[in-house]
């Protein structure tokens, strides 16, 4: 989709509208990274899963089940913290950024529109994730109606963090600080491993960051048989949504 196509219209049309047609803009312009960041992205929620199985052999039901589920919520992370702000940042240094808030578009139509783009893209290692958890460890599921807004909801919280970082930091730091983000998330957060094994202090601090709630969220909703999710989860959950969209729409509307 070109400049031509895009710049009459998107003032005429209702926000949902603009979602899809910059939505449809941001596919256009990345077909060609598509299939290849796909195959990272299924890799990784495999290698999650068949390498935790390695290092750790054989684990009992309730460690499997960790294991299992961990590997969905550290898919929707890395993609909202590493995947979208590297693309955001790439985006910045060519001018297309620049050029796509230039037009009378929504910045709420713009946030939605990328975290839908990664959050599809995210989606087919979320899914061979789960089955691969579900074949290694052979954990039984159980989901819950609410299993895809909830998946839906750590994908905006995922996004919105990386596209902020993106947006209101030098390049060069914005990147250090996602890849780090997921190092941290990927070992030193209760995703595949229950939070009563971390220090008291690292205990405190994820009480009010949203990893552990996202993680806890997504077990009860995928295996509601066993885990259960609390009124604090929900709130952790629902104040980071709101202030992940809230600032980012805010950053993307600064003057630059």
């Amino acid at each position: 989709m070109s400049v031509i196509d895009v710049a009459p219209t998107v003032s005429s049309v209702s926000r949902a509208k603009q979602i899809g047609l910059v939505a449809r803009w941001r596919w256009a312009r990345a077909s060609t990274q598509l299939g290849l960041l796909v195959i990272v992205e299924v890799a990784l929620a495999l290698t999650t899963v068949l390498g935790y199985g390695l290092l750790i052999g054989d684990p009992p039901p309730g460690a499997a089940q960790y294991l299992a589920t961990g590997a969905a919520t550290i898919m929707l992370v890395s993609v909202g913290l590493m995947l979208a702000p590297q693309m955001i940042i790439e985006a910045r240094q060519e001018g297309s950024l620049d050029w796509l808030r230039a037009l009378p578009l929504s910045r709420v139509a713009i946030f939605f529109a990328d975290t839908l783009m990664f959050t599809l893209l995210a989606l087919p290692g979320v899914v061979l994730g789960l089955i691969a958890g579900r074949w290694r460890f052979d954990v039984s599921m159980s989901p819950k109606w609410w299993t895809v807004p909830v998946f839906v909801a750590v994908a905006i919280i995922s996004t919105g963090i990386g596209q902020l970082i993106a947006l209101v930091l030098p390049p060069m730091i914005g990147e250090a600080i996602t890849q780090l983000l997921v190092f941290v998330v990927m070992v030193f957060s209760p995703v595949s491993f229950p939070a009563s094994r971390l220090p008291a202090w690292l205990d405190t601090v994820h009480s009010v960051l949203p990893i552990e709630s996202m993680a806890n969220l997504i077990r009860a909703a995928v295996i509601s048989d066993t885990f259960s999710a609390t009124a604090r989860d929900w709130i952790v959950v629902a104040i980071w949504l709101a202030l992940s969209v809230t600032c980012s729409v805010a950053a993307l509307s600064r003057r630059r």
